[in-house]
Order: C-alpha cells, then sequence, then structure tokens
C-alpha cells in the first residue's frame, strides 16, 4: 500500500487530516488560514531575513518527474514545483512546503538548485510565509493551467 496524500476529488486541497499529518520540513512555521487562500504556511516564530524556511531537497520525499508525466489533476492545480521547463520536483506526502501561497510581494524566495526557501526579509510570528509562483521554471503547457494562480 502506498502512502499517497488524500486529495480531495484530485483537486490537491488540503483535509483537516492532511493538516494534522504534514511532514515538519518548516520547523520554524505551522498550518494557519490564509488571507491569501484556505491555509497558508504561518511563522511561529521570527525567521530572520537570509534563513531556510523549508528544505525540499529530500530526494527520497520530493521526486523528480517530467511535466510530459504529471497527471492532469496534479498539472491543473500546480501540485508540483518547477525546477526547470522540462522538469518539476513532487511529493507523494503532504509537507509543510504544500502550504506555501503565492503572493507578488512575496517574503521569501525559493532556491530552485538548492530546493530551499529562504526568508527574503525577517518574517514575524503570525506573519504567512509567502513566494512568488511567476519565478517558477515551468512548461508551456504547465504555465497554461497555472495562469489564473499567479
Amino acid at each position: 500500500m502506498t502512502n499517497q496524500p488524500n486529495y480531495p476529488q484530485q483537486t490537491g486541497d488540503l483535509s483537516f487530516s492532511d493538516i494534522d499529518h504534514l511532514i515538519d520540513n518548516a520547523p520554524n512555521c505551522g498550518p494557519g488560514t490564509s488571507q491569501i487562500h484556505g491555509y497558508g504556511l504561518i511563522a511561529v516564530t521570527t525567521i530572520e531575513k537570509g534563513n531556510v524556511i523549508i528544505d525540499f531537497s529530500d530526494r527520497k520525499l520530493y521526486v523528480e518527474k517530467r511535466f510530459s508525466e504529471l497527471e492532469q489533476w496534479r498539472l491543473k492545480s500546480g501540485k508540483y514545483t518547477g525546477i526547470s521547463e522540462e522538469k518539476c520536483v513532487i511529493s507523494e506526502k503532504f509537507t509543510k512546503y504544500s502550504l506555501l501561497n503565492h503572493s507578488r510581494q512575496p517574503n521569501a524566495i525559493t532556491d530552485f538548485e538548492a530546493r530551499k526557501v529562504i526568508a527574503l526579509r525577517d518574517i514575524l510570528p503570525g506573519e504567512e510565509v509567502t513566494v512568488d509562483y511567476r519565478l517558477e521554471p515551468v512548461s508551456s503547457q504547465a504555465k497554461s493551467y497555472i495562469q489564473h494562480f499567479i
């Protein structure tokens, strides 16, 4: 039996159960209600500028795939992280990385090569951690599905 996340109707939406079982790859943050969309990644301590917020470099947890290999529901819901125009990483389990929301004025940035999310400025407790999805390299097919997110 595989440990696949419980994607409600395969939309990528998180359930209460998913939130309770998130893999903790962001120790200074927790799940919370987002002012942007659904759940968000909320700082629970001060995160200083330049500090790593999330590490998604575990290659057993985050698997590299070609965009052409992704299921349609995953493409349409944006449940991947682009690392080039041809490749992305996905996880079959929910991690705190799943909670990141988009902002055009983010307080964090993704280092796609190192697979880390880094604070662009000091982030205070209670603040939602956000990144700019427009900086993510993705295939033209994937981009056509996620335009409404960004």
